[in-house]
């Protein structure tokens, strides 16, 4: 019993995932022999620990946009949360080679915040929306 809940632990891909496990077996598992639940214990422990540090948050001073946190999930690499906007990769590859200024960065990113927008690729338009010249630069 005990390698078969050790092998169910370590495939949780997600803390939800592994406390909804060991809230499903908590009963069976506590009639374990004390020594086999300690390892159980020390197992979930470490999987916890090792799920918390997939996901990173960093505190940047960005010249553009000052103080913001910045988070990189490692089971979601394509993307980047800056200051609680998500950017995917072809968004920041998009904005990069378009060599905005200072001023239309900050202005990409509030836009973007405030509704929950998406960076439309340089020279293409969304359905109904008119590209300006800025849109195409």
């Amino acid at each position: 019993m005990l390698e078969k809940a050790i092998k169910q632990i370590e495939s949780c891909k997600s803390l939800d995932e592994l406390q909804a496990l060991w809230l499903d077996n908590l009963e069976a598992w506590g009639r374990l022999p004390s020594d086999e639940a300690q390892q159980l214990i020390e197992c979930k422990n470490g999987k916890r620990d090792e799920l918390k540090i997939r996901i990173h948050r960093r505190i940047m001073l960005s010249p553009i946009l000052g103080e913001v946190e910045v988070v990189f999930d490692q089971d979601n690499p394509d993307q980047a949360t800056v200051d609680g906007v998500v950017y995917d990769q072809g968004e920041l590859r998009d904005l990069l080679s378009r060599k905005l200024n200072r001023d239309e960065i900050r202005a990409t990113h509030k836009v973007k915040k405030e509704f929950d927008g998406a960076v439309i690729p340089s020279g293409q338009a969304a359905e109904g929306h008119v590209c300006h010249e800025a849109c195409r630069s």
